[in-house]
């Protein structure tokens, strides 16, 4: 499937659409971003469980998610601070508030990448 397949997939009406296209490894990032910010969490969170999501996208995930709970819970904000591409600075701010439930500070290699039932 097409980079250009995979991000009209992305902005597609029907939900089940977008929650594979949000899922899929070969969904570039731009397309990725777009389903971060998708009105549906459920397509929200499967894009934020694709390793490829861009560190744009995470710190909007973050923001949005501080804005709606603060310091009441972090379901987003704790698996954001695991994610392969949240850059430093990110991290190091949701770690800062707690984001972290690990008992000692963690890595990148703690985030769990999950198998994808797309195939190539």
């Amino acid at each position: 499937m097409t980079a250009e397949r995979l991000r009209s997939l992305a902005v597609d009406e029907i939900r089940p659409v977008r929650l594979w296209t949000a899922r899929s490894p070969l969904t570039p990032p731009d397309a990725l971003d777009r389903l971060a910010r998708d009105m549906d969490s459920s397509v929200q969170w499967n894009a934020l469980i694709n390793p490829n999501l861009p560190d744009t996208a995470l710190r909007w995930l973050a923001d949005l998610e501080a804005k709606k709970a603060g310091t009441r819970w972090f379901i987003l904000r704790e698996r954001i601070v695991h994610h392969p591409n949240a850059s430093e600075a990110l991290r190091a701010e949701l770690v800062a508030v707690g984001a972290c439930s690990c008992p000692r500070p963690c890595g990148r290699s703690v985030y769990a990448r999950h198998a994808s039932t797309v195939t190539q």
